[in-house]
């Protein structure tokens, strides 16, 4: 596995699932690290597979949803009708998971993100309208330091964070809060206790709070875990 090919749907949702083997977990942890496709795809599956408690399945009941969709095979000829209805039954899943894909991307994602490698040419500090604000460290995470940079003109805002824990079996998570208090979250992806995230697109001027915290692998639908450090927005 490599930063040039996309993780599969399965080796995704076995991720999600706590079903994967420490090396694969760690060359998924690596992957979705350096690669935006995957690491949005991953957040989708989380959020889908990890509903509030009260709606929430077993995990054994997950997995044996999964292994029908993914073992189910023809046996013979007499049984062509059944196993249509089985093709039937997975592509009204799968409908579904895209019907619910397009929704959450049209409604949660207006904005594009780049993390780490993937900025290549930063202008944002230099702008005269940019706005610089300093990190505040939370609690136990004083070693937490950084700034960040947000430009209500070109819609866009420059996150860079270092001091950050190294977790082998949690994700670093950036939460944006809005000023009708909506809350995005975000993966953050760490390389040597760092990390550099540029949000580009419509929305950056009604950020309110910058905030980050420690979550489960594959991220959370709202913050959960201890928060690291937090950057009140000011607008001017």
């Amino acid at each position: 596995m490599n930063n040039k090919n996309h993780i599969r749907e399965e080796q995704l949702i076995d991720f999600v699932l706590e079903n994967t083997s420490k090396e694969l977990q760690q060359e998924i942890q690596q992957h979705i690290n350096q690669c935006n496709s995957c690491a949005k795809q991953l957040m989708v599956w989380s959020h889908l597979l990890n509903q509030p408690n009260s709606t929430k399945p077993s995990a054994e009941l997950k997995n044996k949803v999964w292994e029908s969709v993914r073992h189910q095979r023809p046996l013979n000829r007499k049984r062509k009708k059944g196993w249509a209805v089985a093709i039937s039954s997975v592509a009204a899943i799968f409908l579904l998971f895209i019907g619910m894909l397009d929704y959450y991307q049209s409604n949660v994602e207006s904005y594009e993100v780049a993390r780490n490698n993937e900025i290549t040419v930063n202008t944002i500090q230099s702008e005269p309208q940019t706005q610089q604000m300093a990190i505040i460290p939370v609690a136990d995470y004083r070693d937490i330091t950084g700034n960040v940079w947000i430009n209500d003109v070109t819609q866009e805002m420059l996150l860079e964070v270092e001091g950050l824990a190294n977790i082998s079996n949690r994700d670093h998570q950036l939460w944006i809060i809005y000023e009708n208090n909506e809350i995005k979250g975000e993966i953050l992806p760490t390389m040597d206790g760092s990390s550099r995230v540029l949000i580009k697109g419509k929305g950056v001027n009604k950020f309110k709070v910058i905030k980050a915290s420690i979550e489960p692998l594959g991220g959370s639908r709202e913050p959960t875990g201890p928060e690291t450090f937090v950057v009140p927005i000011k607008n001017n």
